[in-house]
């Protein structure tokens, strides 16, 4: 069998698991999708890697609906929260048709793996065709199961890219690392 430093090793690789904690607290200036009420009838999705799609309920006839709603889910191996965002939906409930995609928020989990915070504000909601269609209120943390981050001291959360301009309707808050 493995003597004590080898188990502590082989340890060290196996998966980690978290749980993310998701609070869905409201939505403001959303679109209207009905135009017989003028309002909406909006609801949340929320889908992370392959874990199965959470939903709120429908929040009826308003442009600012409010959820409060708290979700978990629980990730066996660590290594798909620096690899899978978060993907929130907001959709519009119609009852003789489908259901319309109101817009869409990507939230990247890997700032959670390198400080034990939580991510919460307004988030914009953003649709291919329409552009910006309201904002979302959310709040996100992050759980280690045993409490011990295998990300607190490495390179997670690094990510490199270029940018011409920022995307229009954006600005540039800081730029890390020059």
């Amino acid at each position: 069998f493995f003597s004590r430093r080898e188990r502590v090793r082989c340890d060290a690789l196996l998966p980690m698991p978290a749980v993310i904690k998701i609070r869905v607290c409201s939505a403001r200036n959303l679109p209207v999708m009905d135009r017989t009420t003028e309002l909406t009838d909006a609801y949340i999705t929320l889908q992370f890697a392959d874990a199965p799609q959470l939903r709120t309920h429908v929040a009826r006839r308003t442009l600012n609906p409010l959820w409060n709603r708290e979700f978990r889910i629980e990730v066996a191996d660590d290594n798909e929260l620096q690899d899978h965002p978060l993907q929130i939906r907001c959709w519009d409930k119609d009852i003789m048709s489908s259901d319309d995609e109101i817009g869409a928020v990507t939230v990247d989990l890997n700032p959670l793996l390198l400080q034990p915070t939580q991510l919460s504000g307004w988030y914009p909601l953003y649709d291919t065709l329409r552009g910006f269609c309201g904002e979302l209120s959310l709040v996100i943390k992050m759980d280690f199961i045993g409490d011990v981050n295998p990300f607190k001291e490495s390179g997670a959360g690094v990510q490199f890219f270029s940018l011409a301009a920022p995307p229009a309707g954006m600005r540039l808050a800081s730029v890390q690392g020059l």
